[in-house]
């Protein structure tokens, strides 16, 4: 496998994208007209996790925000059939080989554990297009979770932000009762805990999934005076998780200094990690052979007149 050990910085107008390859593959930076719309991490990044398997701490360290891939696992690590599997899974973190590059994209390949995984990404006027395919390769099935972890930062953070989803089910995921209301409850004035409007000096941190959606879109208004809109494939992934760190985790290594907002569409509507969706009969099955494509789009939108 040829892989690239440097970042690969791709161009179309105002828009630039940085991948790298050799770190999962990640959208480490998508600027616009100079603003760094991804999240980047105030700690310096530890090198890449040396095991196969890294908890969320050791995944966490050697993170430094952006935009990746969480696959064959999404959430939490934990253990299948006597092996141990990464929080977020392997190919969000271990190296992919470079298969063509041009200006405005480059086309990347994965394989490991019977998937092969090809990731095109293409530099739009304003945003990215990625475009991807996972095949079983092998003689057995195998079963996966699939997230496309995306987080965005300052440019969106700092100034507060409004989210503008469908109205589906959404569940609190740190809520003891995972109580299931609608997005409508949740993002109204008066509610009791309101995801849709986070204001500049809000501190918490919530995590949360919305779905099934009828529809992969959600708009988000910055304070900062950007609009962007996400859109993807809603049934090949019906669930949107939503992540919000304002300043909200003090241990190590957030220390109450990190804000970000999470908007990853998965294939599952919980983060417990892929031996619990197979208990459950929600894990995605690939059986030889058969293999699932999507496309997901992150673009700025014209700025509109009452927001």
């Amino acid at each position: 496998m040829t892989v690239v050990d440097r970042r690969r910085t791709l161009h179309r107008g105002v828009t630039s994208v940085v991948v790298d390859p050799a770190r999962g593959g990640e959208l480490a930076a998508m600027i616009i007209d100079g603003r760094q719309i991804l999240s980047t991490v105030p700690w310096e990044r530890a090198e890449r996790p040396t095991t196969d398997a890294p908890s969320e701490d050791q995944w966490t360290d050697a993170w430094s925000g952006g935009w990746q891939l969480a696959l064959p696992n999404a959430g939490d690590a934990g253990e299948l059939d006597g092996v141990a599997y990464s929080f977020h899974g392997l190919a969000s973190f271990t190296p992919w080989e470079l298969l063509a590059d041009f200006e405005d994209g480059v086309s990347l390949g994965w394989s490991a554990g019977g998937l092969r995984v090809l990731r095109h990404v293409t530099v739009l006027d304003r945003g990215v297009r990625v475009a991807c395919d996972v095949a079983a390769d092998g003689d057995e099935s195998v079963a996966l979770i699939i997230a496309e972890h995306l987080t965005l930062g300052a440019t969106i953070t700092e100034s507060g932000y409004r989210i503008v989803a469908p109205d589906a089910p959404f569940v609190d995921l740190l809520s003891a009762e995972r109580a299931i209301v609608r997005w409508r409850e949740v993002s109204a004035h008066g509610a009791p805990v309101t995801w849709s409007v986070v204001g500049a000096a809000d501190h918490h941190a919530r995590y949360g999934a919305l779905g099934p959606v009828d529809r992969g879109e959600v708009q988000l208004i910055a304070g900062s005076g950007i609009e962007l809109e996400l859109n993807w494939d809603a049934a090949m992934f019906p669930y949107l998780w939503i992540w919000q760190e304002q300043q909200g985790t003090d241990t190590v290594p957030w220390l109450g200094s990190t804000k970000a907002l999470g908007l990853e569409p998965s294939t599952v509507g919980q983060g417990d990690g892929l031996a619990s969706a197979i208990a459950r009969g929600v894990a995605l099955i690939l059986r030889p052979g058969e293999h699932r494509s999507w496309t997901i789009t992150l673009h700025e939108r014209e700025a509109s007149t009452n927001s």
